[in-house]
């Protein structure tokens, strides 16, 4: 991959559970780049478990849910994503964005930072070009 704007769709087989692979790219994230914020900002999010129950909850009453790392690592750990829009800031700018959909399909947007194929696991490279990038707004809260 280059070192540019990036995407994936993870290849999520059957019987393959899709958040056991989210948490180990937000773990790889969080080990490799800890000069990173750790702040994921959430706009969409359907999950089940106590986490995932009360941020879907909390996103049907504002635009954005902010979650630490760990935080993000739980919800991942207890319950099951349905839909899920995060994005991870890092110098004032989006660094990393996770979007799931219909609990099957995984894309994974980059431009600071570079995951290594051996954390992805099985993908397929796709064009950035087909994704919206960054929300000037959202960006504006953080920092």
């Amino acid at each position: 991959m280059k070192s540019e704007k990036w995407a994936v769709t993870l290849t999520v087989e059957p019987q393959e559970r899709l958040e056991s692979r989210l948490v180990r790219i937000v773990e790889y994230l969080a080990h490799d780049y800890r000069h990173v914020s750790g702040l994921w900002v959430f706009s969409d999010l359907d999950a089940t478990g106590c986490f995932g129950d009360r941020w879907t909850a909390e996103l049907n009453e504002k635009e954005y849910v902010y979650v630490r790392t760990d935080q993000f690592l739980a919800l991942l750990k207890e319950g099951q994503i349905i839909e899920l829009e995060a994005r991870l800031i890092a110098r004032s700018k989006e660094a990393v964005q996770i979007i799931v959909r219909d609990s099957f399909s995984v894309d994974v947007l980059g431009s600071a930072i570079m995951i290594p194929d051996q954390i992805l696991g099985d993908f397929i490279s796709v064009d950035p070009d087909l994704f919206l990038w960054g929300n000037e707004a959202l960006l504006e809260t953080v920092t």
